[in-house]
């Protein structure tokens, strides 16, 4: 439940073309509650693709970091 939570958060800040750091502390929380690098590269390209490429950057960026 935790994971689908957070992961379903970093949905919502990439969608809003949230701050990095937004976005680092949920990939963190996603990834302690076993989430994979993976999952959320995925996700990122998924919301990207329908949201924007501005968004899609920024939660990129954040994801490397």
């Amino acid at each position: 439940v935790r994971k689908t939570k957070e992961v379903s958060i970093i949905v919502a800040c990439i969608s809003q073309v949230d701050t990095g750091l937004a976005l680092q502390i949920h990939m963190h929380a996603a990834v302690q509650a076993g989430a994979t690098e993976e999952e959320i590269l995925a996700v990122i390209n998924l919301v990207g693709d329908w949201i924007g490429h501005v968004a899609r950057i920024r939660a990129l960026e954040a994801w490397r970091i």
